[in-house]
C-alpha cells in the first residue's frame, strides 16, 4: 500500500539529504519502486521555541515599552512593517507568520529587534541571551 504524502525530516549536507532516521527513509522508497515520484526540499517551519520567544520576549517588551499596546496590536503593527503582501486592490496588509520558515522567522525577529532598539531605545536579548 502507497501512502500518499510523507514527511521526512534531515539535513541537506554536501549537496546530499541525510534523513534523521535512515532506516525509516529508506523503508519509506521501498514502496515506490519502479514508480516515478516527486521530492520537495524546504527549510523546516518555524518553531514552537521561536514563536513563544516572539511572543513572550520581543512582543512584550516592546507592548511594555509602548505602555498601552496588545501584544496582538504589536503583532498587527509589526507585521505591517516587516511582514505584509498586497491584496488584490493593492493595499498593504499583515501577512501571516504561521507559515514562516525558520530563516523567515529569524529574520523577522532581527528586523523587529533592530527596529526597537531604534525607535524605542530598548534592547530585545536573543532567544540565548533570555
Amino acid at each position: 500500500m502507497i501512502k500518499k504524502t510523507t514527511e521526512y525530516k534531515g539535513t541537506a549536507k554536501n549537496g546530499k539529504f541525510i534523513p534523521d532516521d535512515r532506516e525509516l527513509f529508506k523503508t519509506a522508497f521501498y514502496q515506490f519502486e519502479n514508480l516515478k515520484c516527486q521530492v520537495t526540499v524546504s527549510p523546516p517551519k518555524r518553531s514552537q521555541k521561536q514563536n513563544s520567544y516572539m511572543w513572550s520576549t520581543v512582543y512584550e517588551l516592546i507592548r511594555d515599552a509602548c505602555g498601552y499596546l496588545t501584544q496582538d496590536e504589536v503583532h498587527d503593527e509589526m507585521r505591517m512593517l516587516f511582514w505584509f503582501k498586497f491584496g488584490k486592490s493593492g493595499e498593504k496588509c499583515p501577512n501571516t507568520t504561521k507559515k514562516m520558515n525558520t530563516t523567515d522567522m529569524e529574520d523577522y525577529l532581527a528586523k523587529v529587534r533592530v527596529w526597537a532598539s531604534e525607535f524605542l531605545n530598548i534592547y530585545i536579548p536573543l532567544p540565548n541571551e533570555k
